[in-house]
């Protein structure tokens, strides 16, 4: 009976300390988890993209990221906001599908900027076309199209496109909503817009028309003359691409092209060595691990996910493109430091890399709001967040242009091409599949209707194929002619340095090619500090634009 009970005895005080055990081990967990999430909470990501983002802004100035000598106001007394009740579809008697419940057929407001101060009954109507950006008063105010609204006591006016900057016609940027963004509807956008001017101010009833475009808005242009030959005079279309292409190999091709030409051939060379020796680093296990932790890169990077080395490799080389078409100064300021560098070209690349997206002291870090404990971002995750909030995107637009490349242009600087045209650039490792990926996951195959007027048999169900973006491609160029059946009444200009000129017009009497210079850099007003050639080429602009409002 003693036994019996000592027995009973010790298996309860097993089971208590088995509880307790079991308490303790519980609460060990609970307290890893804690700490393990405070540590995440803490670290920030950077994400580079947000970086390249900010130097394409401040780098045009047309954008309103300050002017072309550098200033960051603009005489804007003279420049009034106005809005402008549009359809949401203009479409509506095709597709039948943008009534509310009442049955009243949608509409929305646009915003537009207007400057009457060289205005005199009976002249032109200068319209300055908005592309993906938020309009500014900047080209309003300064510019060779306000010097020549100037001579012809013009009324000036500045268009924002839909679904960017505060032209919103739906409140989000859901895929939903996205069916009523395409170049068609905006162009249509713009055709009433002049329609709405002529008929509401008497003087403009008979008020010829001059529309002017940079980079896509550019395009706009040139297609609005292509469309609508009778709804305005003439344009000038600045650095605009006109040919859809989804393998746009050529566009990082001619980056390196423009670096070797600014910066010399020992620059682009050991670049290039650069980008081939992080590719074989990432592709070995123990030496990949020192790669990324001299980067801080952030630990869901997978060096085994073909999206995230691909990833890695556009946002790098992104980097250089963005600057190498817009600011020519940095391809010889960084080739110089570049070269100069007594390490090796990965070494160099890497230093470089540091110097460009991570904080350098302890005061930038708060300045730039990052916490103590942060890391680099360059996972395809990272980048496909950019595109992926439906609400944020009113303020920056990158999903809404995005959208516009998955479903119309494409224009994705590839590095590595089927093309037999083609050879590989920046590693080598950015193929059309990883963008088709990347828009098959933003948009989660969008539901492409008749609104975009591309197709109303658009391919709805299994995932995104190559085939199917090349055919948004052909739609597009079967549209718009591609580079063929160009209007005569347009007058183009482009940059040899600009990589964006292998999609847009280079020959022909109405072209421009400005030897020396990028992406719009052509849009200021005649400066004896700029050079001969780039003031001559504006003094023709102005030429083929008072001929064609003589002769029209």
């Amino acid at each position: 009976m003693i036994k019996s009970r000592t027995l009973i005895t010790l298996a309860k005080f097993q089971q208590r300390q088995s509880r307790q055990l079991l308490l303790l081990f519980v609460a060990l967990q609970l307290l890893i988890w804690r700490n393990t999430l405070v540590v995440a909470v803490n670290v920030e990501r950077i994400n580079p993209y947000e970086k390249i983002s900010e130097i394409q802004l401040n780098g045009r100035w047309w954008m309103g990221g300050g002017g072309p000598n550098n200033r960051s106001h603009y005489a804007t007394d003279a420049v009034q906001e106005m809005w402008l009740t549009q359809k949401l579809d203009h479409f509506f008697e095709e597709t039948g599908e943008t009534t509310n419940q009442s049955g009243i057929e949608e509409q929305w407001m646009m915003r537009y900027l207007v400057n009457r101060e060289f205005y005199e009954p009976g002249g032109p109507m200068f319209i300055v076309v908005g592309g993906e950006w938020e309009i500014h008063p900047n080209l309003l105010s300064e510019g060779h199209f306000y010097d020549m609204a100037r001579q012809h006591n013009a009324i000036m006016f500045y268009t924002e496109h839909r679904f960017y900057g505060k032209s919103w016609p739906k409140d989000s940027a859901a895929v939903e909503a996205l069916e009523y963004l395409s170049v068609r509807q905006s162009l249509e956008d713009l055709r009433y817009f002049i329609k709405y001017q002529k008929s509401s101010l008497r003087d403009l009833a008979s008020s010829k028309v001059v529309l002017l475009g940079a980079s896509y808005s550019g395009s706009m242009a040139a297609w609005f003359m292509k469309l609508y030959p009778n709804e305005a005079n003439v344009a000038w279309a600045s650095s605009a691409p006109l040919l859809a292409k989804m393998d746009f190999h050529e566009f990082m091709t001619l980056t390196m092209d423009v670096i070797e030409h600014k910066g010399g051939t020992e620059c682009s060379e050991k670049l290039e060595k650069g980008f081939q020796d992080l590719h074989r680093i990432l592709l070995s296990s123990s030496a990949s691990k020192e790669l990324l932790y001299n980067l801080q890169m952030c630990s869901n990077f997978d060096t085994n996910n073909e999206l995230d080395i691909s990833a890695f490799f556009n946002g790098l080389g992104n980097y250089f493109a963005a600057m190498a078409q817009l600011s020519s100064k940095f391809v010889t300021q960084f080739c110089q430091q570049f070269t100069e560098k007594d390490t090796t070209p990965t070494d160099a690349l890497v230093q470089h890399i540091r110097d460009v997206f991570l904080p350098h002291s302890q005061d930038e870090t708060k300045s730039h709001g990052h916490s103590q404990i942060w890391c680099l971002d360059l996972s395809y995750e990272g980048m496909k967040s950019l595109f992926s909030s439906e609400d944020d995107d009113i303020f920056n637009g990158n999903r809404c242009w995005f959208y516009q490349t998955c479903n119309e242009f494409g224009w994705f600087a590839t590095t590595t091409s089927n093309d037999v045209a083609a050879h590989n650039v920046f590693g080598g490792q950015v193929a059309l599949k990883f963008f088709r990926n990347l828009c098959q996951d933003v948009f989660q195959r969008s539901r492409i209707t008749t609104a975009t007027l591309l197709s109303p048999n658009m391919p709805s169900a299994g995932g995104l194929t190559l085939q199917e973006l090349y055919s948004r491609e052909w739609r597009t160029n079967h549209i718009f002619g591609g580079l063929t059946n160009i209007s005569q009444n347009v007058i183009f200009t482009h940059g040899r340095l600009d990589p964006w000129r292998a999609v847009g017009m280079q020959h022909g009497r109405n072209v421009l090619l400005l030897e020396g210079y990028g992406h719009v850099e052509d849009l200021g007003s005649i400066n004896l500090e700029d050079s001969v050639a780039l003031n001559v080429a504006k003094l023709k602009v102005s030429a083929f634009i008072n001929k064609a409002l003589r002769e029209s």
